[in-house]
């Protein structure tokens, strides 16, 4: 009911899906596959080392279900990469307010 008449879009983000439980991947599977969700936006992380495309992982099920269902222009896939350390430290420096120098003992 609460994204069926919502003027503005609703975005849920849930981290670590490699961990969810079965009982769990079908509620969000019956969620994003719902008729009548509009303005609904989900985003899924997962590692992508522990659950592969081909895998018999209930998330690698979960969705090729949600994929076959809802079809596949309204599933994105985006594999990100780790960050570099020169990242980490980067964005320390930027958060803290910090010189380099002062957080290269947490990043180095």
């Amino acid at each position: 009911a609460l994204c069926r008449k919502q003027v503005r879009p609703i975005m849920m983000f849930i981290d670590d899906l490699q961990w969810a439980d079965e009982a769990s991947l079908d509620v969000l599977s019956s969620l994003l596959k719902s008729d009548g969700l509009k303005q609904f936006l989900f985003i899924g992380a997962y590692r992508s080392n522990e659950v592969k495309s081909h895998d018999h992982h209930p998330l690698a099920k979960c969705m090729l279900d949600i994929e076959s269902s809802v079809g596949d222009e309204a599933v994105r896939r985006m594999e990100i990469g780790g960050l570099a350390p020169s990242d980490v430290t980067q964005f320390i420096v930027d958060s803290l307010e910090k010189d380099p120098a002062e957080v290269s003992v947490i990043t180095d």
